[in-house]
């Protein structure tokens, strides 16, 4: 079993990946539920595609919001006095600003945002659907490891009880405790065998004490029998000897059950469990307890700019909107971000001492631009934007994702995308460890790969926070200011970074640009999008697993001989005569033309077996 600390979009996308992937999950999050406030709205075109992948992207789609006519960022003093018609005539609609920037580089993409409390609804219903045990108001309050390992501490957090899914799972009568249980069996097993041994025993003992009479009437006749008997005694004082050892076996595990069974009673008491898996994965968020508890520390400016308060209401801006949509609006009170295109609202404004709902509804209406307004506040959450990356990701059998791993400014939407894809290049690679197709030295580049893509997010975030014009800006004068600034083109931080680890055979690492977006079939790259046929893309036929790509039959035979899916297709990124060998994340791990080559022993270089 693997668990997984932390229920928010990263957690819930490491269970999906890792049950994809064939392991037994559990979730475990101190909070009631799923959080309602959004957080982010961006889904990343990576992202897009993971979820692609694990057979959830019609219904991540559904659950976004429809941009068919939307804006992305606009500014104005309030949004009342935004002319959205007047600026969605000057520009593209969004999906095809979208679709400009990735749609030659990827078969995925969403109709519009999709803010975070709708997307986990998604995955929290696609991981329960798969299996995946979810305990909310379940705090993991300590834990150990060991060679073969992670034994955690679960405590109801709180003082709630287990969640739904929790209480779902003990009525279909798995036990909470499957090692306990084992042991309970296997005991009530040794007791039953120790009390038949006992009772055949007892059954002996008038038969053997009946024939003494017998015996001493048949005088000397018998006497030859003597050493016999004294045998049978001997064998008898040491079926004793055997019955008061088993005796007091018997009593030793009573006094185990006895034990086991107060502090069970202890335990429930307490809401207390003790799990067993295999690894533990910490997507406990930016404050994790997980990496604090294992002495990791972060690097990085730490907490910027004012504290913040996220204001989640329901208002009818349909009068102001007029049919037209936006991601975010920048005005004099706040910024106004679309939740659901319809009712659902947040304004991000600076935090003041003792808001109250009465001064968040002052706030939104000053926002809008309409004193009247009727306001439905649901709730404010206070925040404030962080940039931090963790010295290490890994611990032994302990690994860090998301915001555990990189906590990132939001402009850009890179931080919980950035997460994801951590979760996802982690799910293969522990399903190979586990079930032994590959070494543990495989699990070493998780961290070799994606701190560097964790710590390009975070430089990419803070450059973009002196002047958001280098994240939204487009056209000659947006590029100029990237390339002096040394921003990267956002494009590239989604899609075009490069990996470098043992898991990669030599390693392209250089970005081919830092504006275009170039993938290319080079080592440590994602494998290029191209459509095979009708709605079937090169990332689908990789299927998460390990895939060649080629122009010949030769090496088609050669990936077979492997036990490699092959598939024999034209594109100009593949060398001529040759190959890509592709890893089940969809990142290019080997590429050649020698047709000497043995994929055998590259596979096994690859996966540290």
């Amino acid at each position: 079993m693997i668990l997984v600390a932390g229920a928010g979009t990263v957690g819930l996308s490491a269970a999906l990946f890792l049950v994809h992937h064939g392991m037994e999950v559990m979730v475990v999050e101190r909070r009631e539920g799923p959080d309602v406030h959004p957080r982010a709205t961006g889904v990343g075109p990576r992202t897009a595609e993971l979820f692609r992948e694990a057979g959830i992207q019609d219904a991540v789609n559904a659950a976004a919001i429809e941009m068919t006519t939307g804006l992305g960022k606009i500014t104005a003093p309030t949004l009342a006095s935004a002319d959205l018609k007047a600026l969605a005539a000057a520009a593209p609609p969004r999906p095809v600003q979208v679709a400009n920037r990735f749609g030659a580089f990827s078969p995925a993409a969403l109709r519009g945002i999709c803010p975070q409390n709708r997307l986990d609804e998604v995955l929290l219903k696609a991981v329960l659907d798969r299996g995946v045990k979810v305990a909310y108001s379940t705090a993991l309050t300590s834990f150990t490891q060991d060679a073969t390992g992670v034994t955690a501490t679960l405590e109801a957090a709180g003082g709630e009880g287990a969640s739904a899914s929790d209480a779902a799972w003990r009525r279909e009568g798995e036990p909470r405790h499957p090692e306990v249980a084992a042991w309970r069996r296997e005991g009530a097993a040794r007791q039953r065998e120790s009390a038949t041994l006992r009772r055949e025993t007892a059954a002996r003992r008038p038969e053997d004490a009946a024939r003494g009479p017998v015996d001493s009437a048949r005088g000397p006749e018998d006497s030859a029998r003597r050493p016999e008997d004294a045998a049978r005694g001997r064998e008898g004082a040491a079926r004793q000897h055997e019955d008061a050892a088993l005796g007091r076996e018997d009593a030793a595990l009573a006094a185990l059950g006895r034990e086991d069974a107060a502090l069970g009673r202890e335990d429930a008491a307490l809401g207390r469990e003790v799990v067993r898996a295999e690894y533990l994965v910490a997507a406990d968020g930016a404050r994790s307890g997980v990496r604090e508890a294992l002495g990791i520390g972060v690097s990085g400016p730490g907490a910027l700019g004012d504290a913040l308060m996220n204001i989640l209401f329901e208002a009818d801006l349909s009068p102001y909107t007029r049919g037209h949509s936006f991601v975010n609006c920048g005005t004099d009170a706040g910024m106004l971000m679309t939740i659901d295109g319809e009712r659902t609202w947040v304004l991000h404004v600076r935090r003041e001492d003792g808001m109250t709902g009465a001064r968040c509804r002052e706030l939104v209406r000053a926002a809008v631009g309409d004193d009247g307004l009727d306001v439905n506040v649901i709730g404010a959450q206070p925040w404030r934007v962080r940039g931090q990356l963790a010295d290490r990701f890994r611990d032994g059998r302990v690994l860090l994702a998301g915001d555990a791993a990189h906590t990132v400014p939001p402009l850009g939407a890179f931080g919980m995308n950035t997460g994801v894809a951590d979760a996802h290049n982690l799910a293969w690679k522990i399903a190979a460890v586990v079930d032994g197709t590959a070494g543990p030295g495989l699990l070493d580049t998780y961290e070799a790969e994606r701190r560097p893509v964790g710590a390009l997010a975070l430089e990419q975030s803070l450059v973009r926070l002196t002047d958001p014009r280098l994240h939204w800006g487009t056209g000659p004068e947006a590029a100029a200011a990237r390339a002096e600034a040394g921003a990267v083109n956002a494009p590239i931080v989604h899609l075009g970074y490069r990996y470098d680890s043992s898991a990669i055979t030599d390693a392209c690492t250089d970005l081919p640009s830092t504006e275009d977006l170039v993938l290319d079939g080079s080592p440590g790259s994602r494998v290029p999008h191209l459509w095979v046929e009708d709605g079937v893309s090169t990332l689908d036929l990789v299927a998460s697993r390990f895939t060649v790509f080629t122009n010949t039959e030769e090496w088609v035979k050669a990936a077979e001989s492997a036990d490699l899916a092959a598939y024999r297709i034209e594109a100009e990124w593949l060398p001529e005569n040759g190959m890509l060998l592709v890893r089940p994340d969809g990142f290019v791990a080997f590429r050649t033309s020698d047709p000497s080559t043995d994929l055998g022993k590259v596979m096994r270089r690859l996966l540290a077996s």
